[in-house]
């Protein structure tokens, strides 16, 4: 971000880039969670991926740093919507005694993108271009759709545990 924030003539901006994110994705988890609670969980999860993949979009080619300020909150409120889906899809497709260890699971897949994620945004900024720290997500994000999506079928008509 500090390499995208100078290009962009951005500075002042920089800590805006990540507030935005933290503050809309709020937001999602609140849409994710009423649309979940009246109509399962499928829709807010298709929807988040489609949200955060533009997003992603936005950031690769913002030509200005109040463009990439935007598709950070974009990018938030789709994260934000696809954490709540998912929660929402552990507690309808796993039975009460496997949950606990699907949602560890869950949180120490958190753990090893916050270790190597800096390190190789780092270096896709200073040998190939900061813009590919948020477009080389799109093909990871597309194969976890398609990967994710055949299985979603019947959750929605599940009842809320």
């Amino acid at each position: 971000m500090p390499v995208a924030a100078r290009e962009l003539d951005g500075l002042r901006a920089y800590g805006l880039a990540f507030s935005v994110f933290l503050t809309t994705s709020l937001l999602g988890m609140v849409v994710a969670g009423e649309v979940s609670d009246r109509s399962g969980p499928v829709r807010p999860f298709i929807a988040a991926a489609g949200v955060f993949a533009v997003g992603l979009l936005l950031a690769g080619v913002a030509p200005t740093m109040a463009l990439l300020v935007v598709a950070r909150a974009v990018q938030g409120f789709g994260a934000g919507l696809n954490i709540v889906a998912l929660y929402v899809v552990v507690g309808r497709a796993f039975p009460t005694e496997l949950r606990p260890r699907v949602f560890s699971a869950i949180s120490s897949g958190w753990i090893l993108p916050s270790l190597i994620g800096p390190p190789v945004a780092g270096l896709l900024a200073d040998h190939v271009s900061w813009r590919w720290v948020f477009l080389g997500v799109l093909p990871l994000l597309l194969g976890a759709v398609l990967l994710v999506r055949p299985h979603l079928g019947g959750l929605d008509r599940s009842a809320s545990d």
